[in-house]
């Protein structure tokens, strides 16, 4: 039987929309209604056993849609908040953005009239030095990261993306973008990126240039579009971006991954998920098969390929957030594609011309091709850290996802996508 936590009724924004009502009539005032509600983070530490659940919490962000009574006007509002237990009643803690004691600096970057001001020079150059003309909220994880996009006042409206940290992983993230500049990856004629502008160490913020005219990967609805995607493409840059190694970046190995992901199979197993049980079959046939499978030399991963960090822009493609780079088998990178490819909801036939266009245009551009056996490894492996990232942002909301991403990593690639490879 699936445990359904108390916190779970916030963590979706249909059921969270009335008790957030209260919450921001208490910050804002009587007179306002939440006409919607989108989740944008959930971290959370709970506690499956009874008697250590009064120590669970969860820190949460939310965009509000506000209704301001007073005038009949609209706007959207950020919030954020940490959830813990009293007794059986949950506690809200809610802050107005950008009101985060972890995130001091939000208080200028996230304020129009002065971020680009005290931006770096490079920034000034590229947005201009005025006031913006707005500041929007891309992601935000309360206490530790925000990345903000901020449209300058110039003729050509140039915008930079700020991405700030609670402590110096911008450093890091700098140095990286700083690597694939001078890299050939940077010569690949059908490759764009959010370039590097500054790094400001006061902050902890890195700048970087927007991608203009950039558009979705595929059009939606995408089980529609799936089969016009640039899937060739796509493999000619993800060979490119894996034959561009960076220094100083960390390896993963099989029994990390062994590792990591039996983890989260245990959570999934406490928190009573249905689908548990095939998951921890699938890592134990990982486990089995660790040392049989061929070894490979590592490539540069991007480490998070999903279609969510694809856009297109005229005949290029953009790729984003290069924060999980790790060099590793090139077949960890393609199973996790191959993974976001089907969650679009595409019929299986779709599904698999799409990924063997990948594959060709991936060893057209002269990278190795992939291992059955091992695609099939990090396929299942990756089916189970969909359901893990399903169950953690959306709890008991998300079960039917979870199980068919449980379902898949149990049986593995099967007929045409294994021919495929092979």
């Amino acid at each position: 039987m699936t445990i359904s936590h108390p916190f779970s009724a916030l963590f979706d924004p249909v059921t969270a929309r009335s008790r957030l009502e209260l919450e921001a009539r208490a910050l804002w005032g009587e007179f306002l209604d939440v006409t919607h509600c989108e989740v944008l983070h959930v971290w959370r530490k709970i506690h499956a056993r009874a008697s250590s659940a009064h120590k669970s919490f969860a820190r949460v962000s939310f965009r509000l849609g506000l209704h301001d009574r007073r005038d009949d006007s609209y706007a959207d509002a950020l919030v954020h908040g940490l959830l813990s237990l009293d007794g059986a009643n949950v506690r809200v803690n809610l802050h107005r953005f950008p009101d985060d004691p972890a995130l001091p600096q939000l208080a200028v970057l996230a304020d129009p009239a002065v971020v680009l001001q005290r931006a770096p020079l490079p920034v000034a150059a590229h947005c201009g030095r005025g006031p913006a003309t707005r500041v929007d909220v891309i992601s935000f994880r309360p206490g530790e990261r925000c990345t903000l996009r901020v449209a300058g006042r110039g003729t050509a409206q140039m915008a930079a993306f700020a991405k700030t940290f609670c402590d110096d992983s911008g450093a890091v993230l700098a140095d990286r973008h700083a690597q694939l500049s001078r890299s050939a990856l940077a010569r690949q004629p059908g490759l764009l990126w959010p370039r590097l502008l500054a790094y400001d160490g006061e902050t902890r913020t890195v700048w970087q240039e927007a991608v203009t005219g950039a558009k979705s990967f595929l059009d939606y609805p995408p089980r529609r579009s799936i089969a016009r995607g640039p899937w060739r493409e796509l493999g000619a840059v993800l060979a490119a971006l894996h034959a561009s190694p960076l220094e100083g970046v960390a390896r993963v190995d099989r029994s990390q991954r062994l590792f990591e992901v039996g983890k989260k199979v245990t959570k999934l197993e406490n928190a009573g998920l249905a689908g548990a049980a095939g998951a921890r079959a699938a890592l134990r046939r990982c486990e089995a098969l660790e040392c049989a499978l061929p070894v490979s030399e590592p490539v540069q991963l991007h480490g998070d390929l999903h279609l969510g960090q694809l856009a297109r822009a005229g005949s290029r493609i953009a790729l984003f957030d290069f924060d999980e780079v790790v060099m590793g088998p090139a077949e960890q990178d393609l199973a996790s594609l191959r993974v976001s490819i089907e969650s679009t909801g595409a019929i299986r036939g779709a599904t698999e011309r799409a990924f063997a266009a990948v594959l060709a245009g991936y060893v057209d551009a002269g990278a190795r091709a992939p291992d059955a056996d091992t695609l099939d490894w990090h396929y299942r492996l990756q089916q189970i850290d969909r359901a893990y990232r399903d169950y953690w942002r959306h709890d008991t909301a998300a079960v039917g996802r979870i199980g068919t991403a449980l379902r898949r990593a149990q049986r593995g690639l099967q007929g045409a996508a294994r021919r495929e490879v092979a």
